[in-house]
């Protein structure tokens, strides 16, 4: 006869939903080993000493001391995340020579009486194993404890939260985590401080200074867009300023990683527009063409839909969709502009452009929204034509591009980035692109000389048959006058600059590349 499911969950003993929270140490070896034994032990526990007062005050109650570390439970999660900013608060404030790591998650627990009262579950070993991820007095919690707290949030407005990415748990799989923290301490950065402890000549401790230090985090990595780590190490560099140049406004590794941390953000967010159907969220634009410099530009998302046949919104409505379940996620801001939804996290702008992937008459395409329309356009083909490009012209094309990025955002804004690459592509066919004065001056002169003898557009555009990528600049006579003004004036600096060089005034020289290159030339 089978089990009853009331027989079953008797046996599952006495069950309570609580809120875990653990207290660590941090590096307490290396504290003991650094002030002795005995007092690295009293470290520790005026450590747990500081952490239980301040717990109790918020109704917790201390479950047990585990070395150099405590655990604690809570009735409700809200009071664990006070309880936990208000400790590390403490420590700052006190200046206390230790630091603290904290984890903390709500959850259904078992309640058991082994030598005393304790709590086992997967509740339990997902606080543990936050709390070995988190850096020094960093609070780390999961997506579950965070949603129940969020409508108190605005309830305390100097408390702050982000979304830091995906986690790998020993035994428990990957999760989303967050940060919370005071905003007037920030967020913890993963090149962190370990506290190193002073002494003075009585070998009384003074205080505590930081030993900087960085953790691997155990985040899931996310695949970027080759093109967008691909760096200028490769390349030969030919003039050492432009090297330098290219090195300080490339993006860096840190500038990758915070942007895949937003995307994994805005990803996890969308998992559940289920009406919407997103098969994909996929970089798009200068980011995943490579050549995206700092500052930072709005990062291009293309979220790729595959509603059945008879499913289709119209793009007001979709729009719609997307900034509701947009708005329900841990982000700065959302905000429609035309087609696109721009979203700020963390300091950084992502555009998320719709698209629909479709069957008509038994043929696939993907339609884009221009203005309440659905259009038939493919937005991956730049990208794909930017691959072969590299290939084509080598590993100086994506860097000098870069180059042309910097003085395009400074001198001559009315050039669309993507035509900027088309003719760049088309010059590299004539002559070697290199990473020099002499490469950005032939630049200038073949550009200038193919605008002044064509007096209509002739650079098919990749991405929509039969039309000019160029088509902008001619359809308009103000648009083709400022931009013919500023290639007009920009090539005769780069005539200028580059004799200069030639004759090696450098300091003259130098004026004029600052000219062409502003803000982005350091000198």
């Amino acid at each position: 006869m089978a089990t009853s499911l009331y027989e079953q969950y008797q046996e599952l003993g006495a069950l309570e939903a609580v809120c875990v929270a653990f207290f660590d140490l941090v590096d307490s070896t290396h504290l003991k080993k650094q002030m002795g034994q005995l007092r690295g032990v009293d470290l520790a526990l005026k450590h747990n000493q500081v952490a239980a007062e301040v717990c109790r005050r918020f109704n917790g109650r201390i479950i047990k001391h585990i070395g150099d570390s405590i655990m604690v439970v809570f009735k409700i999660p809200l009071e664990g995340i006070l309880a936990s900013i208000e400790f590390v608060q403490t420590i700052h404030l006190n200046q206390y020579p230790f630091r603290t790591k904290v984890g903390l998650v709500h959850g259904i627990v078992k309640k058991v009486d082994i030598n005393g009262l304790d709590y086992l579950g997967n509740t339990v070993d997902r606080s543990a194993r936050l709390t070995s991820q988190s850096l020094p007095n960093q609070i780390l919690t999961d997506e579950t404890t965070m949603d129940m707290i969020k409508p108190f949030l605005m309830d305390f407005e100097q408390l702050i939260s982000r979304y830091v990415g995906m986690r790998e748990l020993k035994g428990l799989g990957s999760i989303p985590v967050y940060e919370l923290a005071l905003a007037t301490t920030g967020f913890i950065n993963e090149e962190t401080l370990v506290p190193e402890v002073q002494f003075n000549n009585s070998n009384a401790v003074t205080g505590v200074v930081g030993k900087k230090t960085r953790k691997a985090a155990s985040r899931a990595r996310i695949e970027l867009p080759p093109l967008a780590e691909l760096t200028s190490a490769a390349c030969e560099v030919k003039d050492a300023m432009l090297g330098k140049m290219l090195e300080q406004w490339t993006l860096t590794r840190e500038d990758l990683d915070n942007i895949a941390i937003g995307y994994e953000n805005i990803c996890h967010t969308l998992e559940k527009a289920y009406d919407l159907n997103i098969a994909r969220l996929s970089f798009s634009g200068a980011f995943a063409r490579g050549t995206m410099v700092k500052p930072l530009e709005p990062v291009e998302l293309i979220a790729v839909m595959t509603p059945p046949a008879d499913q289709y919104r119209e793009v007001k409505d979709t729009m719609q969709r997307l900034v509701y379940f947009l708005s329900q996620g841990y982000l700065d801001s959302v905000t429609v502009n035309n087609n696109n939804i721009v979203i700020s996290l963390q300091e950084i702008e992502y555009m998320i452009t719709p698209v629909l992937a479709v069957i008509n008459d038994g043929r696939g395409q993907f339609m884009v929204p221009k203005s309440d329309f659905w259009i038939s356009a493919n937005p991956a083909i730049p990208e794909q034509w930017m691959e072969q490009a590299v290939k084509r012209n080598g590993p100086t094309f994506l860097p000098f591009i870069r180059l042309l990025t910097m003085w395009q955002r400074v001198n001559c804004t009315v050039l669309n980035p993507f035509h900027l690459e088309l003719l760049t592509d088309l010059i590299a066919s004539q002559i070697k692109l290199e990473i020099s004065y002499e490469s950005i001056y032939q630049w200038f002169r073949y550009v200038y000389n193919y605008y002044g003898k064509i007096k209509k557009p002739y650079i098919l555009d990749p991405s929509k048959s039969n039309t000019y990528i160029d088509e902008y600049i001619f359809a308009s006579s103000p648009v083709f006058n400022i931009f013919s003004t500023n290639l007009t004036s920009s090539y005769n600096t780069t005539i200028q600059g580059v004799a200069y060089h030639r004759a090696g005034k450098k300091g003259k020289s130098v004026a004029k590349w600052k000219e062409l290159f502003g803000e982005y030339w350091q000198a």
